[in-house]
């Protein structure tokens, strides 16, 4: 029973390092785009301003991943980042305003 139990474990702890690494990457990179599209100025200062943020912002979700109860939220949670963003960005692109 403590082996099923402690392989159980390392899988939830792989599972959420998975999800940190990779979804957060995706997540990350999306809403820098979104927020590098959407705002106003000069658009190398915005790439460069959401590049750096990114950094930030992939702390704080590996942080947040690790902080919720269920390993499918943090996944689901990343996913709906994702798509918003991701929807957001494509929007923003198609209307004409990240040209």
């Amino acid at each position: 029973m403590a082996r099923t139990s402690s392989a159980r474990r390392r899988w939830h702890v792989a599972a959420r390092v998975l999800a940190a690494a990779l979804l957060g990457y995706v997540a990350v990179n999306t809403v820098g785009v979104f927020f590098a599209v959407a705002s106003p100025g000069f658009k190398v200062s915005n790439v460069v301003a959401s590049t750096l943020a990114s950094f930030l912002l992939w702390a704080l979700i590996a942080m947040w991943v690790f902080s919720v109860r269920r390993t499918r939220t943090a996944v689901f949670g990343l996913l709906a980042a994702v798509a918003v963003s991701g929807a957001g960005s494509w929007l923003l692109v198609a209307q004409g305003v990240g040209a």
